[in-house]
C-alpha cells in the first residue's frame, strides 16, 4: 500500500506492516562496570517524586544522560553513587537509603542519548557505586630521595585520571610536553599541555634547586634556545613559562614545585609507575587536564592547578581530575 505522504514509498497493507532494521546488532545494558572505571553496577531501584532516592539531579556537560556521561558528572561533584532515570535523567548521592531494589527487568528504558544502556523506566533507577582507590597525598617534598632510577636533573612528566575512563574513547592519560604559545618581542611563552601536534621546543624538566623549586626546561630541540623558568603557579591557571632572560629580577623567590611520594599503596597496581608525583604550590592533589577552548587546536588538553569556575578559557566541569608522574 503506497504511503499518504510519500506515494513511491510502501506502507504495509491490510493487517500488515513494514519492518525495517537498521543494522545494529547491540543489546541494550547495564554493564556490570563501566569500561576502565571503578563505578559498578547495584541494580534496579525504586524512586518516587515525593522522597528521592539521590538527593541531586545534574545534566552532563554535554546534555547527553548514559551511565558514562551521568558517572563522570556526578564524580565532578564529589558524589559516590549515581543512577539514571525515565530516558534522561541523572541523579547523584551517596547511597541509596531505604529504597527498595527490584529486578533489573523494571530498568528496561534505553537512554534517549545512547541506546546501548538502559537509563532505569518510570520510577526506576539504574543505579552505579563509585568505589576509587584511597589516595594519601604527603606535603613533604622528596628532594633527592627518589627512585635510583629517576633522573631528577631531566625528567618528563606523565598525566593519567584519578578516575579511568567511563567509555571507550575516554581519555586514559598523556606523556606532558612543554609547548611554546606566544612569542613577544624576546620573550617566548610556554606551557604544559597534553597536545601532540603542538610546537615544542623543550624535551625535558628539572628543578632549580635540590630537587625543588622553580621549572626549568631542559635540553632544547633545536640547541641553544634561550633558557626558560616557570613563573609563579596561580590557582587556576596552566603552568607557564617565560624565557629567563625577560623576567624582571624582583621576581619573589617563591619555589613552587618538587616531588612527593607515590599516593597509591604500594603494589596496588593503581598508578602507571612506582615514582613520585608533581607536587605545586603545595598541594600535589589539585591538577586537572583542562580542554582550552580559547586555544589552537580546540580543546587542546592544557595541566592546570586547582581549576575554578567561570574561567574564559576552560569549563571546569568538562577538566579531568589528574595525577601529574615525574618520570
Amino acid at each position: 500500500m503506497p504511503c499518504n505522504g510519500d506515494t513511491s514509498q510502501t506502507c504495509g497493507g491490510p493487517n500488515r506492516i513494514d519492518v525495517y532494521w537498521d543494522g545494529d546488532l547491540n543489546v541494550p545494558s547495564s554493564p556490570p562496570t563501566l569500561y576502565q572505571s571503578y563505578w559498578t553496577y547495584s541494580g534496579c531501584f525504586v524512586d518516587n517524586t515525593s522522597q528521592r532516592t539521590l538527593i541531586t539531579q545534574v545534566e552532563p556537560p554535554s546534555s547527553s544522560v548514559s551511565p558514562p556521561t551521568c558517572a563522570d558528572t556526578c564524580a565532578f561533584y564529589g558524589y559516590t553513587t549515581m543512577g539514571t532515570e525515565f530516558g534522561g535523567e541523572c541523579w547523584c548521592g551517596n547511597d541509596t537509603g531505604s529504597a527498595a531494589q527490584v529486578a533489573d527487568t523494571e530498568c528496561a528504558m534505553t537512554c534517549n542519548a545512547n541506546r546501548d544502556y538502559f537509563c532505569g523506566d518510570a520510577d526506576r533507577l539504574s543505579v552505579y557505586y563509585n568505589n576509587p582507590p584511597q589516595e594519601t597525598y604527603s606535603s613533604e617534598c622528596l628532594d633527592l630521595n627518589v627512585p635510583s632510577w629517576l633522573n631528577i636533573s631531566n625528567f618528563t612528566l606523565f598525566a593519567s585520571p584519578k578516575e579511568p575512563p567511563t567509555s571507550s574513547g575516554g581519555w586514559e592519560g598523556s606523556t606532558l610536553h612543554i609547548i611554546d604559545i606566544l612569542v613577544d618581542g624576546d620573550a617566548t611563552y610556554s606551557l604544559i599541555s597534553a597536545c601532540q601536534d603542538c610546537n615544542v621546543t623543550w624535551l625535558g624538566l628539572s628543578f632549580s634547586g635540590t630537587g625543588a623549586g622553580y621549572l626549568i626546561p631542559s635540553v632544547s630541540s633545536p640547541e641553544g634556545a634561550p633558557p626558560m623558568l616557570s613563573l609563579n603557579l596561580i590557582a587556576g591557571i596552566s603552568v607557564v613559562f617565560q624565557t629567563r632572560a625577560t623576567i624582571p629580577n624582583d621576581l619573589p623567590d617563591y619555589p613552587n614545585f618538587c616531588t612527593v611520594a607515590n599516593p597509591y599503596p604500594s603494589g596496588s597496581g593503581y598508578s602507571p609507575t612506582d615514582g613520585p608525583v608533581l607536587q605545586g604550590d603545595y598541594h600535589a592533589d589539585a591538577w586537572a587536564m583542562c580542554p582550552n577552548i580559547s586555544a589552537v587546536p580546540a580543546n587542546r588538553l592544557d595541566l592546570v592547578s586547582q581549576p575554578q569556575p567561570d574561567h574564559p578559557n576552560y569549563n571546569v566541569e568538562e577538566c579531568i581530575p589528574v595525577d601529574v608522574w615525574v618520570e
